[in-house]
């Protein structure tokens, strides 16, 4: 009898430690508590804070692969134009759900019928569909509970789709 190997550093069990590792709550925004799952109430507390704590270097450099900075702004100078006036706050949590899998990402050309099985739901509850309108080329989809009557997250104006 043969066992194939696998490596550890082949094992994806990040899912099963972000399970373990849930803390709830915003506390630099608890309005968001509303719109992010309490998946990511931790990470997006902590971005917030580094937002509003860290130079645009330091900021830059921690989140350039982890919520895709790198991918938006090639260059550091980039962002730091893009920040002049510290209003990216509301983009950066879309960017930074798109990466964890929240948001759906899709180009201004897409029909969201073809792709509306490929937004998750991350609540326990009653769900309505919204969208987050950037000032981009691209469409921003996630479902929130249905109770919920926000209309921006920072710069970012929140739409009900259905």
């Amino acid at each position: 009898m043969k066992f194939k190997t696998i490596s550890l550093s082949d094992y994806d069990n990040e899912q099963e430690i972000d399970e373990l590792l849930i803390i709830e709550g915003i506390e630099n925004n608890p309005a968001l508590e509303k719109v992010i799952p309490p998946k990511w109430h931790a990470f997006v507390n902590e971005l917030i804070q580094d937002y509003n704590e860290l130079d645009n270097r330091s900021f830059y450099e921690k989140y350039k692969k982890t919520i895709g900075l790198g991918q938006i702004w090639f260059l550091l100078k980039e962002y730091e134009e893009e920040n002049e006036g510290g209003n990216l706050l509301g983009s950066l949590i879309v960017f930074a759900m798109v990466e964890k899998g929240c948001i759906l990402q899709l180009d201004y050309k897409e029909d969201l019928e073809n792709y509306d099985s490929n937004i998750k739901k991350f609540w326990d509850i009653e769900t309505k569909l919204v969208q987050f309108i950037l000032d981009n080329d691209q469409n921003y989809y996630a479902l929130v509970p249905y109770e919920v009557d926000i209309s921006a997250m920072y710069e970012i104006p929140l739409k009900d789709v259905k």
